[in-house]
C-alpha cells in the first residue's frame, strides 16, 4: 500500500520566519498538529509541531522565541512518496516520532501520522476486537461518553470484570496527574512538561472530571484573536469540555475504539460520580484487547500488527495448533525468520514456532528455511 493513501493532504506548510502566532493560528484554522518549514523554492527545511508552540514556546527563562525557525525541528524525518507502509512504520518504530512529512523532490506533499497507519490497521483487523461488550460508549447528556450502566446479567453471560470480560480496571494506570480547574496557565504548561504527557484532567473542588486540557488546547489559547493574554488564563478557560472519559468497568474493546476514533492517547478513568480514579493510555489499551484474544492465532497476529504493520497479513499465514504456531507465506520485508520467531515467542500460551515464510523479496540466492 503507497503511503499517498493515507496521509493528510496536501501538506498545510509554514516558511521559517513566520511569527510563531501566525503559525498557531495556521495549525487552529486548519486543524493539523504538525507543519512542514519550507523555503522559498518549496523545499522542506524542518518542522513545527503543536507541542512546539504548545510548551517549548511558552517554555521559562528569556525571551519567548518569535519566529518559527527557533523552535523547529532540523533536519525532519521523512518518508519518500513512493514509499511504503513499511517504510513507515520502520521510521515511526525507530525514531519515535508522531508525525512524518511526506517529500516528493524534497518538497512536502503531505503528512502521515501514527494514527493514520493505526486507524488503517484497526480497520483491517476490527475482527481482532471481537467480540465486544453489549455497552457501547454513548454521549449523555453533555456530561460525557461513558458505558452504559450494566444490565442484570442472565446466568449464561459473561461476568463484567472476569476472564471472559476484560475491562479498563484490569490495564489502567493509578496514578493520578491532574490540576485544579483555577490553575494558572504556567502550572498547565511545567505539568505537561514535567510529566511528559499531552494532556492533563482538570478537577472541580470536589475530585469530579469537568475537562482536560491537551496540548492542542494550549495551542489554542496562544492565540490572541481567542484567548487575548494566556498568562492570565486558567485551566478552566483552557480545557476542552465535557471530558471523554471511561469508567473501570468499561470494556477494553470499548475504550479502545474510543481512543482510536477519537484520537486520544489517554483516556482519564473516573468512577459513577465522575471523581477521577486513574487513566489509561491507547497503547496499554490496545495491547490488553490483543492479550485477551480468546484464539492464540489472534494474539499472534496482534502482536505481529503491533510490532510490524497491516501489510504483512495480505501475505503471511498464521496457524496455531496447541502452543504451536506456524507463520507460512511471505514474510514482510524487512522482517527475518529469526525476528519473527522473537515476536510470537513473546506471545503467552506460544510454546514453539515454525517460520516457514519467506521474504516478500528475497535476495538472488538466498536460502530460506525454518526457524524454531
Amino acid at each position: 500500500m503507497r503511503l499517498t493513501t493515507l496521509m493528510s493532504a496536501p501538506a498545510v506548510t509554514v516558511a521559517p520566519d513566520a511569527p510563531l502566532p501566525e503559525a498557531a493560528r495556521l495549525m487552529a484554522d486548519t486543524g493539523v498538529g504538525c507543519l512542514p518549514v519550507v523555503a522559498s523554492d518549496g523545499h522542506l527545511l524542518g518542522v513545527v509541531t503543536d507541542r512546539d508552540l504548545a510548551v517549548r514556546r511558552a517554555a521559562p527563562g528569556g525571551d519567548p522565541p518569535a519566529e518559527v525557525a527557533a523552535v523547529m525541528s532540523a533536519p525532519a524525518v521523512t518518508v519518500d512518496a513512493d514509499g511504503t507502509v513499511d517504510d513507515a512504520y520502520r521510521l515511526f518504530r525507530r525514531t519515535g516520532v508522531r508525525r512524518l512529512p511526506v517529500l516528493r523532490d524534497g518538497r512536502p506533499v503531505g503528512v502521515l501520522s501514527v494514527d493514520d497507519l493505526l486507524i488503517d490497521a484497526l480497520r483491517r483487523f476490527a475482527d481482532l476486537l471481537a467480540p465486544v461488550s453489549g455497552s457501547v460508549l454513548r454521549e449523555d447528556g453533555g456530561r460525557g461518553f461513558r458505558s452504559p450502566a450494566p444490565s442484570v446479567p442472565s446466568p449464561s453471560a459473561p461476568v463484567p470484570g472476569g476472564p471472559d470480560s476484560p475491562v479498563v480496571g484490569d490495564v489502567m494506570g493509578r496514578a493520578l496527574v491532574a490540576v485544579g480547574a483555577d490553575a494558572p496557565f504556567r502550572e498547565v504548561v511545567d505539568l505537561l512538561r514535567r510529566w511528559r504527557t499531552g494532556s492533563v484532567p482538570v478537577l472541580a473542588g470536589d475530585g469530579r472530571v469537568v475537562g482536560v486540557v491537551s496540548e492542542a488546547d494550549l495551542l489554542r489559547a496562544q492565540d490572541p484573536r481567542v484567548t487575548g493574554d494566556p498568562p492570565h488564563l486558567t485551566a478552566r478557560r483552557l480545557m476542552t469540555a465535557p471530558a471523554l472519559t471511561v469508567r473501570p468497568g468499561t470494556a477494553l474493546a470499548d475504550a479502545a475504539r474510543l481512543a482510536v476514533n477519537r484520537h486520544l492517547r489517554r483516556l482519564p478513568v473516573v468512577d459513577a460520580e465522575d471523581r477521577l480514579v486513574g487513566s489509561v493510555h491507547r497503547a496499554d489499551l490496545l495491547a490488553a484487547v490483543g492479550r485477551d484474544a480468546a484464539d492464540l492465532a489472534d494474539r499472534v497476529r496482534f502482536a505481529l500488527l503491533a510490532a510490524v504493520h497491516p501489510e504483512a497479513f495480505s501475505r503471511l499465514s498464521v496457524r496455531a495448533d496447541g502452543g504451536r504456531v506456524v507463520l507460512d507465506g511471505r514474510l514482510p520485508p524487512g522482517l527475518g525468520a529469526a525476528e519473527a520467531a522473537r515476536l510470537v515467542r513473546t506471545v503467552p500460551g506460544v510454546g514453539a514456532v515454525d517460520v516457514t515464510a519467506r521474504p516478500d523479496a528475497p535476495a538472488p540466492g538466498a536460502a530460506h528455511g525454518g526457524e524454531r
